[in-house]
């Protein structure tokens, strides 16, 4: 973020290399502050990028503190690609009050709100929100995750532990003392055990999530 000439050689290397290729660029407002994000937006204006998708926090403030929305706004007026918005959508609210701020906006980009809740974008869009969809959701995207995980055939229990323990932080930050269950997972090292502990979950439905 504070290095514009390295990113300048970069974008040009490849381009010389790929010149009909397609691709979006992610980035902060800045690594320490935010000039250095408009900087770089009249950087990447002088490629042919599809998108550029800007989270508007400072990258020294890792996930702390709020989206600078009024940045965001500052970007918007002089990225010449089409733009999206990430940061701290977590509730069909939070979309709400940026969409209706930023009506220019048709991207939305959501992390940790979707890792905690994978029916988040369902209930934005048809604006349902019922504990017993996001178990639901939260079930098959574990099962379609272990199963993978479970495929590498080489790959000790105890590695699989630490990824499936990864899984579920987000997640446990939604439930009824999610930090009880979590650490619960954290426990639960020996494969019998895990596999226990979710089908007891499962039994206890949203009671648990």
């Amino acid at each position: 973020m504070n290095q514009p000439d390295k990113v300048r050689n970069m974008l040009d290397t490849f381009f010389e290399v790929h010149p009909q290729a397609k691709i979006s660029v992610k980035m902060r407002s800045g690594l320490d502050i935010t000039q250095e994000g408009l900087t770089m937006i009249e950087l990447l204006n002088q490629y042919p990028l599809t998108e550029v998708i800007v989270h508007p926090r400072l990258v020294i403030q890792q996930y702390k503190g709020k989206p600078d929305w009024s940045a965001f706004e500052d970007f918007m007026k002089i990225c010449k690609h089409p733009m999206g918005a990430n940061g701290d959508i977590n509730q069909p609210d939070d979309f709400e009050k940026l969409k209706n701020r930023f009506p220019a906006i048709k991207r939305w980009m959501m992390g940790r709100g979707w890792l905690s809740n994978p029916s988040l974008v369902q209930e934005i869009k048809n604006g349902q929100n019922t504990g017993e969809m996001h178990l639901t959701n939260i079930l098959k995207l574990h099962h379609a995750f272990q199963n993978l995980i479970q495929s590498q055939k080489q790959m000790p229990w105890q590695l699989q532990h630490q990824l499936l323990v990864q899984f579920w932080y987000y997640p446990s930050m939604q439930m009824e003392n999610g930090k009880r269950w979590f650490r619960r997972i954290i426990k639960a090292n020996r494969q019998e055990t895990y596999d226990q502990f979710i089908r007891e979950t499962l039994e206890n439905g949203s009671k648990e999530i």
